[in-house]
């Protein structure tokens, strides 16, 4: 038989346009199949987070109690109609501020969702922790895939960024949970300006602007820590486009124009947080987040501690006898080194590789991270603005474990082989959750309402925790010792007057007062700019030149109704406002091409005659 006969007689298969299709290699049949048990497996191993959540008991942490108590408070407030949420009452009677608009508020409002399904305070928080976990491995999973164009590579990416050691301890050693809200978040911002550079499409514009605000209003150092390599990414990306023969200016500048427009529109969208958070802070005590143990200079780390420190759950000290661990983590440590030894072996050889420019720049972010947690780092820390905010150095550690795990994907784009990729997505996905299975656990499991967070009784049974001093009015001078202020809202001058609480919320007080001669009234009201009084309609200037800050108002005999209201000032307002337009803005430029895009995607499917698609840069 000739050799055409045998060509012929090979077993091709038709589609039903008739066309001729090649035959299936059974070995890469094979391959796929080992492949996508191999992604069904890694996907199973975050299963392995859950347990400590699913007891039905609160976990031990640093932060653990603020929390629980922080989202009860907000849930109060926000069930009393408060939204933006701003002011609270705490625990104990006389320690009134407005947290909500300089704590980072974010991971309270999360945990609205949950509650409103009809969890319990302690199980809304632990959901919102969880799902942000796991959603921070999803966006440096689409980062990376997207870099890549390697569903492995961004797996593993994931996979070493979720159970990084420093990931690990903001869980369960600090129970830092706005931080970990903010670590899920953060990715999205290089997502975003990644697909906006290559696709240029508007839309992005939108998800950068959404991924910056969110990750702000979650915890504002973390921005400002993850901000520094945004900045220099977004510069490797400019001279990635003017390092070619003919750069395209016009695209270039297009895309600065597009970045910058998105950062203006990110400040937008958090403005109702970021504009008092930011621009009065004068009226309130916040100095002292700058001082005593959160002073900067008393959280540096050591080099060794890098490399190697036992887990503990106790504090950060100065110098090294912290009873946590800073550990970059022994597999984050080998992508390091093998990056380096690859480097090294194109340096050797005189040849280069087109990965090598980001593995140097992935590199480079990784040890600035680490350099900025050591103490050779001072001038910085006390040179730049802003920066004492972040109190704790070793936080840049959020730095390193970022470029690491990106680093650590980037490395797939050496492999040419499935079979070796499938080999080392296997050793990173084993390694990494294998390294750190001891450290997903808390100090210690406590009875479920041990912080009283779901009790009744919540704001009588707490009575010995105090509020954190940083965010009172200033207005305050002194806080007044646990027990001597009473559990009324209100004492007057007049032993013989008779008051009576008509309307009680944190924001919204109304009294009846009575009294057959003029008296004065004391309300135990930190007294901020936005409280306004009156007395049967009629506004009252308060008085609050006492230690306490407290209001004292002059009421005259006869019975009067009383009002203390909590308003937003011009400021506020403004900021409320411009955090609604911009909210319109993000609809138009996310959801508004989507819906475009589905329409022209019918209209072409029916074939109809589309000269142009009218949203083809969206």
């Amino acid at each position: 038989m000739s050799k055409k006969h045998k060509h012929k007689q090979k077993n091709y298969s038709f589609s039903s346009q008739n066309q001729v299709q090649k035959p299936q290699n059974h070995d890469d049949f094979d391959l796929r199949l080992w492949r996508n048990i191999l992604i069904l497996l890694s996907l199973l191993i975050y299963l392995i987070i859950f347990p400590p959540f699913l007891k039905n008991q609160a976990l031990g942490g640093h932060d653990a109690g603020t929390h629980l108590a922080y989202l009860r408070i907000f849930t109060d407030a926000f069930s009393q109609g408060q939204f933006p949420v701003r002011w609270m009452e705490w625990i104990i009677p006389g320690q009134s501020q407005p947290l909500f608009s300089y704590y980072q508020p974010l991971l309270y409002y999360l945990g609205q969702i949950p509650h409103l399904l009809g969890l319990n305070i302690l199980n809304s928080l632990y959901t919102t922790v969880i799902f942000s976990w796991l959603f921070s491995g999803l966006m440096i999973f689409l980062f990376v895939r997207n870099i890549t164009k390697n569903t492995l590579a961004g797996l593993a990416a994931a996979c070493i960024y979720v159970f990084a050691p420093y990931h690990i301890l903001d869980v369960f050693v600090r129970a830092a949970y706005p931080e970990v809200i903010a670590l899920s978040f953060a990715p999205g911002m290089f997502w975003a300006l990644e697909r906006l550079f290559v696709t240029e499409k508007r839309i992005y514009i939108g998800f950068l602007a959404l991924f910056t605000a969110v990750t702000f209003v979650s915890h504002p150092p973390t921005l400002l820590i993850l901000g520094i390599p945004l900045f220099f990414y977004f510069l490797f990306l400019i001279l990635g486009k003017l390092d070619i023969e003919t750069p395209d200016l016009k695209q270039i500048v297009k895309k600065i124009l597009y970045t910058s427009g998105s950062f203006l529109l990110a400040g937008g969208l958090a403005s109702f947080f970021a504009i008092p958070a930011l621009f009065q802070q004068g009226l309130t005590q916040a100095s002292s987040l700058e001082s005593g143990y959160l002073d900067f200079h008393n959280h540096f780390t050591c080099l060794t501690q890098l490399f190697w420190s036992n887990w503990g759950y106790g504090d950060s000290v100065q110098g090294c006898s912290d009873q946590l661990s800073f550990q970059v983590g022994i597999v984050n440590w080998l992508v390091i080194l093998t990056a380096i030894g690859i480097l090294g072996f194109y340096f050797y050889k005189k040849s280069s590789h087109p990965v090598n420019k980001r593995v140097i720049f992935w590199l480079s972010m990784a040890f600035l991270g680490m350099y900025m947690t050591l103490s050779y780092s001072q001038p910085f820390w006390e040179g730049l603005p802003y920066i004492a905010f972040i109190q704790f150095p070793w936080r840049f550690l959020s730095v390193v474990i970022f470029s690491v795990s990106i680093l650590s994907g980037i490395l797939f784009m050496y492999v040419k082989k499935e079979t070796y990729k499938m080999i080392l997505f296997t050793a990173l996905i084993i390694a990494a959750p294998l390294l750190t299975y001891s450290y997903l656990q808390p100090a210690a499991y406590l009875p479920n309402n041990y912080f009283g967070q779901d009790s009744k009784n919540f704001y009588q049974e707490n009575q010995d925790a105090s509020a954190i001093s940083g965010y009172f009015p200033k207005t305050m001078a002194v806080l007044p010792q646990t027990g001597t202020i009473p559990k009324g809202e209100i004492s007057t001058s007049n032993p013989n007057a008779t008051v009576s609480v008509i309307k009680s919320t944190f924001t919204d007080k109304e009294f009846s007062v009575s009294s057959t001669s003029p008296l004065q009234i004391e309300l135990f009201i930190h007294y901020f700019p936005g409280w306004k009084f009156s007395s049967n309609n009629l506004p009252l200037i308060p008085n609050t030149a006492n230690i306490y800050g407290f209001v004292f108002l002059n009421v005259p005999a006869g019975i009067s109704t009383i009002t203390a209201q909590y308003t937003n000032t011009p400021l506020i307002t403004f900021s409320n406002y411009l955090s609604l337009i911009s909210i319109f803005v993000l609809i138009f430029l996310i959801f508004i091409p989507g819906a475009y895009l589905v329409v022209y995607a019918k209209l072409k499917k029916r074939q109809k005659i589309i000269p142009q698609n009218p949203i083809a840069k969206l």
